[in-house]
């Protein structure tokens, strides 16, 4: 599959679909905001399939999606969070393709809804119960982004940035010993950028 992401990188091994649908979604971000929400609808609903096959739950691809929720929801295999976030997909995909909804604050707010649930699959099906995997790298912006939008993309970039510096230099650090009292400071003082910038945005 030619399209990469980096935010759904440690998906693959454990789904293709579902690791393709959401790098298609995050392809398809700065150009196409509907496509971009319609991948990820489609990507909530084979998830969501995923997990009631691992269950015993799963019966056929013809029943309805909010059906199929709710019986994830009553046994339990999908916790409370999970389920509304498969909603909020569900919703927004619909909008999508019954309404032509584009907008690009939404198809941003649902691709950090898929990470989430594609986090919580990985640990709860997966057999990586610690998986960390950072915070999310904002695609690339659209052409004309507004001002909101503009502000939250910059605002992620500023937590994933902060998170890699303070990640390269804690790979340094444990690679080279000795390392001086400036050093650790440095990676202190970048790792509680990446935690305050990370608080601001929850």
């Amino acid at each position: 599959m030619g399209t990469p992401s980096t935010n759904f990188s440690f998906l693959e091994p454990h789904g293709a679909q579902l690791y393709r649908l959401a790098a298609l979604a995050e392809h398809y971000f700065p150009t196409d905001a509907n496509t971009c929400i319609l991948k990820l609808r489609q990507f909530a609903e084979l998830l969501a399939q995923d997990v009631a096959a691992r269950a015993g739950l799963y019966t056929t691809t013809e029943e309805p999606f909010t059906e199929l929720l709710g019986r994830l929801s009553r046994s339990a295999y999908a916790p409370r969070r999970a389920v509304d976030l498969f909603h909020y997909l569900r919703k927004a995909g619909n909008a999508a393709a019954h309404e032509g909804k584009d907008d690009h604050a939404t198809a941003l707010s649902a691709l950090k809804v898929a990470r989430e649930l594609a986090t919580w699959f990985v640990r709860a099906f997966g057999g990586k119960p610690v998986l960390a995997v950072g915070p999310f790298t904002p695609p690339a912006p659209p052409p004309e982004p507004t001002e909101s939008l503009r502000v939250e993309l910059a605002d992620l970039k500023k937590v994933a940035d902060a998170h890699r510096s303070a990640a390269e230099l804690g790979r340094r650090k444990d690679s080279t010993p000795g390392q001086s009292a400036g050093y650790r400071s440095r990676l202190n003082s970048l790792m509680a950028v990446a935690y305050r910038s990370a608080s601001a945005l929850v």
